[in-house]
């Protein structure tokens, strides 16, 4: 905080017509060094010393003891030293700068003096031109003359102790003094130089008749000229000077306290006569005045500041409770040129309010500075009066810090009050408030488990409420910059889990004077919610005879709660992973029914999170549909529920399936594995691992023969019925088959000839089983349907035993869609019947004639050939119908044929080749044919 009793503007208008304007500033924050520091801001800044040019210097310089600065029109530069520091700018002049024991002395010189890049690098200084050029500079003295006659310093020395003999016998004559005790005349041709003397002579006047002496003999012109009288223009001191003291109050937090104190001056340039010091005064009707103003509106603390005025010290004080609050000392000296220094001291002892708003009167409140002017009048030696009066004014500064920032975590610090500090300079005044800003931009758009937040602002107190209105966020700010934060809700972080919040603040101190600031708050999300699993399991119904709750359709539910330990999750965002996702529909393929047929599935997630995945069979039924509901409970937690229906068996392959994946098949078990993620409001994932097992239900079983099929043989074919109980359990059976391999056929004959199985047909019918007899004819044939009945058709007598009884015992098996195997056996008994009667025939032919003696009408012989023989013979059958197709030859009758046809031969002695064959029909054929074919 700083009081404006602190900036010195010097800003006036001289006799030689141009315009000059010096800054000057004393802060505290200046030590006082021994060193002349020089910070070149812009613009063209030169140093010239002994023995070179004037040199460029730019940035930061430090101004030696032999060394003058010159700062060019228009550029600007910081001179500090020995605790003041002066800020330089003239748009017009070159300003010159040298060293000082008390600080830096400043000079503005004449417009003559331009220098630039060019004609500095050809100036050539002496050690005596730069002892002149200091010597103008701290006399207050325009140093042109001395720079512009540079190299001329003998001369120079000259005609400067000659200006300055003429000076002082000149004030000496308008002071009524003795000019002789300023010059006293010596000896004629003492003085070495270019003249007889290089000082001034006294001359003596007896009001009759001059005579001047030289000391020797001298000669002279005469000259005739004419005398006009005229009276002598008198100049008067222009004045009109404005001084402006700035001054920095104490810092309360930086160790640089009170009082700080500031002095600054200025030079009234003369006129025709000196000036004098002792004419110079504050007008009273301007005491008067800066006193009630003063005293009206000066205020420390808030409490009035008493103002009285000392005369003759030239000083203004004001106290508060006894205590100096503040004064500024007005002095007035005069310079052996007849100039005259102003100078005013002002020491702040306390902090001073600045309030604003009074910017009219002899004491005003401009932004943060409050200004005091009042005139100062005076003459010159001879009663002129300064044209102008002085004016003085005062003003002031503030600054506020920046805070590092304050972590919280969302889960760590739920509910605890965690303390910050924004880093505050108090500055002169102590602070009386610190509120938050209405609007505060970084709280737009903040949300609490996804829904809008607002803000509202109570002075210190900031409280972000979330939709319901409850308390998500407090912050409040105390004087002294230190703040608390209590986090009590959640609030939805970024991608990076980081909500960052910038709240702007607003300190004011005593004098109303108004600093910003930040808060800086980075809230970390807290805790994830955990992954969870979950497990429906659920049995395949029964397909017959079915238990109460047991016939389909089947269904199974399960539910899995996801707690949430900071921020509510969100229902509506319950998914399946894209990775899960595309994994399904890959191995969706693997499900089927029916032994084989495929399932169609769809998987849909609709505005609210409820997941639903349906399979069909190939007309559009349902076969399976599972459905996972989300349902918010009202501390944020989330509960799903998975509910499955099985309508339809499923094709489990006896824990032979697929182990790999997220559709297994193992121990009678299709497992389903669901991979979900659920995001909480501020987009953080947890997982939920749902697995829905449909497990195999009853497998197929048999039970005993309630029907026994039984046939006795007659001529006939027969047939009989039995049946077997079965059970198809939870899967379809779509068939009971004949095992291929049946011990209760081996050695079964028929007509004495061994039978077999028929293992192709049985192959493309499993469900048909055919006994063959060694021509491949059919002798019995057993077909079972998929509920266990039974037909036994007996085509060919089946040779018993001396029981005349066949028990055969045929293993049947039926497999369910899934693969689950049960065995059985079913039971028929053959009983023999009577036996046809063995037949014989007997066929005569009688060889034809090769040659009858005639011809045909192609000339060759005719014969009687071919001939034939017919014969027939009936075979009855009193039980077992014989079977024309079952009509052969003997195997041993037939071996024996093949052994005895090579005796039968044509043409005394050719071998005649003979064929047997038997057709379907039990055709049998003998064919001969001679070696022509």
């Amino acid at each position: 905080m700083f009081l404006a009793l602190s900036k010195l503007v010097i800003a006036g208008l001289k006799s030689n017509s141009y315009k000059y304007k010096i800054e000057c500033s004393m802060e505290n924050q200046i030590p006082s060094s021994n060193v002349t520091n020089v910070n070149v801001e812009n613009g063209s800044v030169f140093v010239i010393k002994a023995g070179q040019g004037a040199v460029l210097v730019t940035g930061n310089y430090q101004l030696k003891p032999d060394e003058v600065l010159l700062v060019t029109p228009g550029a600007n530069a910081t001179v500090s030293g020995q605790g003041q520091q002066v800020h330089i700018h003239d748009s017009q002049s070159t300003v010159s700068i040298v060293p000082n024991a008390t600080g830096p002395v400043v000079t503005t010189l004449g417009p003559q003096v331009q220098i630039n890049a060019e004609n500095a690098q050809n100036a050539n200084f002496t050690e005596s031109d730069i002892a002149n050029i200091q010597r103008s500079v701290m006399n207050q003295q325009d140093p042109s003359q001395d720079i512009m006659n540079l190299g001329n310093s003998d001369e120079q020395d000259s005609k400067s102790n000659q200006t300055d003999d003429i000076a002082a016998i000149q004030q000496s004559i308008l002071a009524g003094q003795d000019p002789t005790q300023e010059a006293e005349a010596p000896a004629a041709g003492q003085a070495a130089g270019n003249t007889a003397n290089n000082s001034f002579i006294s001359v003596d006047y007896n009001y009759d008749a001059v005579l001047t002496k030289a000391g020797y003999d001298t000669e002279g012109f005469e000259r005739e000229y004419r005398d006009e009288e005229d009276e002598r223009a008198v100049l008067i001191a222009e004045g009109g000077i404005n001084l402006d003291v700035e001054v920095t109050e104490g810092d309360l937090d930086s160790g640089v306290g009170y009082p700080t104190e500031s002095t600054a001056s200025v030079v009234v340039e003369k006129g025709t006569y000196a000036l004098d010091p002792d004419s110079f005064y504050i007008p009273q009707e301007s005491v008067d005045s800066l006193l009630s103003e003063l005293n009206a509106e000066i205020t420390s603390g808030g409490e009035p500041v008493e103002f009285s005025y000392d005369a003759e010290t030239n000083t203004f004080t004001g106290m508060q409770d006894g205590e100096i609050v503040v004064s500024f000392d007005v002095d007035f000296i005069a310079l052996p040129n007849g100039d005259l220094t102003v100078s005013i001291t002002t020491i702040v002892n306390q902090p001073i309010d600045h309030i604003s708003g009074d910017t009219t009167g002899m004491v005003s409140n401009q932004g943060d500075d409050i200004h005091i002017e009042f005139p100062v009048s005076g003459t010159d030696i001879n009663g002129n009066e300064i044209k102008e009066p002085i004016d003085v004014n005062d003003g002031v500064n503030e600054e506020f810090g920046t805070d590092p920032g304050t972590v919280i975590n969302e889960s760590d610090d739920l509910d605890s009050i965690i303390h910050g500090q924004v880093p505050l300079d108090l500055g002169s005044d102590e602070i009386a408030t610190i509120v938050f800003d209405p609007n505060q931009p970084s709280l737009e758009g903040l949300t609490s488990n996804g829904e809008p937040t607002e803000y509202t602002v109570d002075g210190n107190v900031l409280t972000v409420s979330d939709i319901n209105g409850e308390p998500v966020l407090t912050v409040e700010v105390q004087t002294d910059g230190s703040y608390t934060v209590q986090v009590t809700g959640p609030l939805d972080q970024d991608a990076d889990d980081i909500t960052n919040l910038d709240l702007g603040i607003t300190a004011t101190d005593d004098d109303g004077d108004t600093a910003n600031g930040t808060i800086v708050i980075k809230i970390e999300d807290g805790e994830n919610a955990a992954n969870v699993s979950d497990e429906v399991t659920i049995n395949e119904g029964d397909l017959e005879n079915p238990n109460v709750g047991n016939a389909y359709p089947v269904h199974g539910s399960s539910s899995v709660t996801i707690v949430s330990p900071d921020d509510n999750i969100d229902p509506s965002s319950l998914r399946l992973s894209e990775a899960g996702k595309a994994a399904l529909q890959n191995e969706m393929s693997e499900v089927t029914i029916n032994d084989g047929d495929p399932v169609t599935f769809n998987m849909t997630t609709d505005e609210n999170g409820v997941i639903t995945i349906t399979g069909v069979d190939g007309d559009g039924n349902p076969v399976l549909d599972i459905t996972m509901t989300p349902t918010m409970n009202e501390n944020g937690d989330v509960t799903v529920v998975t509910d499955v229906n099985q309508y339809q068996p499923l094709d489990e392959n006896n824990g032979a399936g697929d182990t790999t994946g997220l559709i297994t098949n193992n121990g009678d078990t299709i497992s389903v594995d669901l991979p979900l993620e659920i995001d909480d409001t501020d987009g953080d994932t947890s997982t939920i691992d749902i697995t829905v097992n449909f497990k195999d239900g009853e497998d197929p079983s048999f039970g005993e023969n309630t029907e026994i099929a039984e046939i006795t043989e007659n001529d006939g074919e027969q047939t009989a019925n039995g049946s077997i109980e079965f059970d198809q359990g939870s899967d379809h059976v779509d068939e009971i088959v004949f095992d291929p391999n049946q011990p209760s056929l081996e050695g079964i004959t028929s007509n004495g000839e061994a039978t077999h199985i028929d293992t192709a047909a049985l192959a493309s019918d499993p469900s048909t089983l055919t006994l063959l007899d060694a021509d491949n004819n059919p002798v019995m044939s057993v077909t079972i349907d998929a509920d266990g009945h039974y037909t036994v058709t007996q085509y060919q007598p089946i040779d018993q035993d001396d029981s005349d009884i066949t028990n055969i015992a045929l293993n049947v098996s039926g497999t369910d869609d899934d693969g689950d195997t049960a065995n059985g056996t079913i039971n028929i008994v053959i009983h023999d019947g009577a036996n046809a009667e063995n037949v014989t025939d007997t066929i005569d032919v009688i060889e034809g004639d090769v040659d009858t003696g005639a011809v045909d009408g192609d000339g060759n012989p005719v014969q009687t050939y071919p001939v034939e023989g017919h014969g027939s013979v009936t075979i009855e059958s009193p039980s077992d119908n014989l079977v024309a197709g079952s009509l052969r030859l003997s195997e041993a009758g037939k071996a024996a044929l093949q052994n005895e046809m090579s005796e039968v031969t044509i043409n005394d002695g050719d071998p005649v080749t003979f064929n047997m064959t038997t057709d379907e029909n039990g055709v049998i054929t003998i064919t001969g044919v001679d070696g022509d074919g």
